[in-house]
């Protein structure tokens, strides 16, 4: 799980958090994430996000992910966002990493917050 903040610029925002993984133990996270359309939600706008992070472990050993994922409002300002994401990359004992899971996150753009779960496998070479 991962848990932070999120800040928009427009069609962008920069997400900064930390958490626990299963492999990698107390991380760190960065990422950049682009509105990239509008999925159906009902009656209610939501949107459609690809994101890039990055999550850092203790040690300094890395894993990047892309994430595709459509957010839907549950409360006024308040998104809950599902989808897949893909390993692109690892360096340290990450190096040459692959994998891919699924996404489950929420977004409260009230406050600023986001908390996100990945689950899925990473495979090292």
């Amino acid at each position: 799980g991962d848990e932070g903040t999120i800040a928009f610029t427009g069609s962008t925002a920069t997400t900064a958090g930390t958490g626990n993984t299963t492999l990698m133990g107390r991380i760190r996270s960065e990422g950049t994430l682009t509105i990239v359309g509008q999925p159906s939600c009902g009656n209610e706008p939501g949107f459609a996000a690809e994101m890039q992070d990055t999550f850092t472990a203790a040690n300094g050993d890395r894993v990047m992910t892309a994430i595709s994922m459509q957010l839907c409002p549950i409360a006024p300002g308040i998104y809950h966002g599902v989808g897949t994401y893909f390993v692109t990359g690892g360096t340290g004992r990450f190096a040459g990493a692959t994998g891919s899971g699924v996404y489950d996150g929420t977004g409260n753009f009230n406050t600023g917050t986001i908390i996100c779960v990945l689950n899925g496998t990473i495979s090292m070479n």
